[in-house]
């Protein structure tokens, strides 16, 4: 479960994401709507600790994330982001398994990963 427990994000006088509670079961997909500016890129980005919360807590299974190793965090999740990104040379099963690859997974894995 990944769990938003009264988390602000500032940056200077702006505040990009003001007191977010949310809960996300495990399993459960999520799509987050809003306008331009309205706090849904950041969000996903304090999940993986590429910004800080000015203030709450993340938690994963019960953990705060910011006690967690931040390559170990990162290379345990995935999302898709709305547009720069993806490699546009490179097909979508290309795409999926790229860190996979850089990992060196085996090939059944890399498949059915993607698959999934």
């Amino acid at each position: 479960m990944i769990e938003f427990v009264n988390v602000t994000k500032s940056f200077g006088n702006n505040i990009a994401v003001d007191n977010l509670n949310l809960e996300i079961e495990e399993g459960e997909f999520v799509c987050l709507i809003g306008t331009s500016g309205s706090g849904k890129t950041t969000s996903m980005r304090m999940i993986n600790r590429m910004v800080k919360p000015t203030s709450g807590k993340i938690l994963i299974n019960g953990k705060d994330i910011q006690s967690m190793n931040e390559v170990n965090l990162r290379r345990s999740i995935g999302y898709v982001i709305q547009q720069v990104g993806l490699m546009p040379h490179m097909n979508i099963y290309e795409n999926i398994i790229m860190v996979p690859k850089l990992l060196n997974w085996d090939e059944d894995r890399m498949r059915k990963t993607a698959e999934d």
